[in-house]
C-alpha cells in the first residue's frame, strides 16, 4: 500500500507576520518555517499504518519553493520512505488550482 501524506510549510506560530508591500502575500524576511501541525499528525498516523501493513510505503509531498525541502527532510528523518517537492513559485489563489497541480504529479506515482 502506498500512503501519501501532503505537508505544508507554514511560518512558526510565534512569527510576526507582515503583509508584503504589494499586498499580495507576506514578507518572508526573518521568518522561520515549520511543518503545519495537523500535517505532522497525519505523517505520524501514516507511519503507524506502515508498521501495521508491512508492504506499505509512506511518501510525503509538498507544493512550494525550494525552501520547503526542509520539511520534507524532517519527514524523511521521522521515517517516511520518499519525498516529493513540487517546485512551483506560483502563488495559488485558490485551493482547486493547487489541488490540480498536486493531483497531476501524484497520478504518475
Amino acid at each position: 500500500m502506498k500512503i501519501c501524506v501532503l505537508v505544508k510549510q507554514v511560518p512558526n506560530e510565534d512569527a510576526v507576520i507582515k503583509i508584503a508591500p504589494d499586498g499580495n502575500g507576506i514578507t518572508e524576511d526573518n521568518l522561520t518555517f515549520c511543518t503545519n501541525e495537523p500535517d505532522t499528525y497525519a505523517l505520524e498516523e501514516a507511519l503507524q499504518m506502515k508498521e501495521k501493513y508491512t508492504e506499505s510505503e509512506v511518501v510525503v509531498c509538498t507544493l512550494g519553493k525550494n525552501s520547503a525541502s526542509q520539511i520534507l527532510k524532517e519527514a524523511l528523518a521521522k521515517g517516511a520512505d520518499r519525498a516529493i517537492l513540487i517546485n512551483d513559485d506560483t502563488k495559488y489563489n485558490d485551493a482547486l488550482s493547487a489541488a490540480k497541480v498536486i493531483a497531476n504529479v501524484l497520478s504518475k506515482e
